[in-house]
């Protein structure tokens, strides 16, 4: 690639989306990509990941590669991209194939964010607990019990027992979170966190449903594309972590190549829920399979938003609970010793 560095930050499901958006709408007005389109991509781009990966595809075209395989000798972009656009070209729909791509990865962007969303609302709960938790042991605390020695009482008996162990959770909770957070962020802790949550009763449901979402999106594309239901399998096969879903999509698969139509090999491998597989039987015998899986990816999509709101519903009044237990008991830790005392005096 001559002196252009080939990057390797793999890019966002959110830039991923913009970038094939973008790509659609140059080659829909007409201004291909091979002269200039991708050039004008980069403007005013700022330095980044995807400033270097367009530079390093623009430099592979130059040289006289196609798009797609541009896209394949630069890792920042995913191979099940590089291989639907290298489709796309074959079928001359280039233009629909990344328009469909810029949808796909845009749904994909959208749940990592409600994934996001999930996790920090607790976080910052746990945080501001863990705050007041430490204010009250290291400053509140110590100055009633200084009172309370002066008039011959103590809080100690009480409160300075359990309150640094609650601050000792607050705190073992914030660096688990966080340490997962990191792990996340690697692709083996990734994968790592993703196979815990197909096994983890809370996340198992979402997780499956999740893997659901991007199976029927991936194959609502390509069979819009004009691929046969084999390929887009096989093609689909790839994206797949989730081990259940994996075997399911492996065994319909293989079902295909042992002579079986699409619609049998979902009904015997159940690949999708009852309601999936149903509006694809359905979608196949209209002949808008593409559509009726677009449906699919959108009921399984609807379905993780709700389970993601519900898990942040029952997560916030939780959380909130504990708070006001902690709360409630160092109030009473700093009263009961006062009511000692006064009943003492009187």
């Amino acid at each position: 690639m001559g002196k252009h560095a080939t990057p390797g930050a793999t890019l966002s499901s959110a830039q991923l989306s913009a970038f094939c958006a973008q790509s659609a709408m140059l080659l829909r007005a007409g201004i291909p990509l091979y002269g200039g389109g991708l050039d004008s991509l980069q403007a005013d781009l700022p330095a980044g990941a995807l400033r270097s990966a367009l530079e390093a595809v623009t430099a592979s075209v130059t040289q006289g590669q196609s798009f797609s395989q541009a896209l394949h000798a630069c890792p920042a972009f995913p191979a099940y991209l590089a291989d639907t656009v290298a489709l796309g070209e074959e079928s001359g729909r280039t233009d629909d194939v990344l328009e469909g791509l810029s949808a796909h990865y845009q749904r994909q962007a959208l749940n990592e964010k409600r994934l996001r969303s999930a996790v920090f609302y607790p976080v910052m709960l746990i945080a501001m607990m863990a705050v007041v938790v430490t204010i009250l042991l290291w400053k509140v605390l110590p100055t009633f019990e200084q009172v309370y020695r002066q008039l011959g009482g103590s809080a100690a008996s009480f409160g300075t027992g359990w309150v640094p162990a609650c601050l000792g959770v607050l705190y073992t909770l914030l660096v688990v979170v966080g340490v997962l957070i990191l792990v996340s962020r690697t692709r083996r802790g990734g994968a790592w966190l993703a196979r815990r949550a197909e096994t983890f009763a809370p996340t198992r449901a979402l997780s499956e449903k999740m893997a659901l979402t991007r199976v029927a999106s991936s194959l609502s594309l390509l069979l819009s594309s004009g691929i046969d239901p084999a390929r887009a399998l096989a093609l689909t096969q790839p994206l797949v972590a989730h081990r259940s879903v994996a075997a399911r999509l492996s065994a319909c698969a293989q079902a295909m190549e042992n002579g079986q139509g699409f619609g049998e090999a979902l009904q015997n491998t159940r690949l999708f829920t009852a309601l999936g597989n149903r509006f694809a039987l359905l979608g196949l015998r209209t002949g808008a399979l593409d559509k009726a899986l677009g449906k699919v990816a959108q009921l399984y999509d609807e379905d993780v938003t709700d389970t993601l709101d519900r898990l942040i519903s029952l997560t916030e009044p939780a959380l909130t609970a504990l708070l006001a237990v902690i709360l409630g008991a160092v109030l009473l830790s700093v009263m009961l010793p006062l009511i000692r005392i006064l009943s003492a005096i009187g």
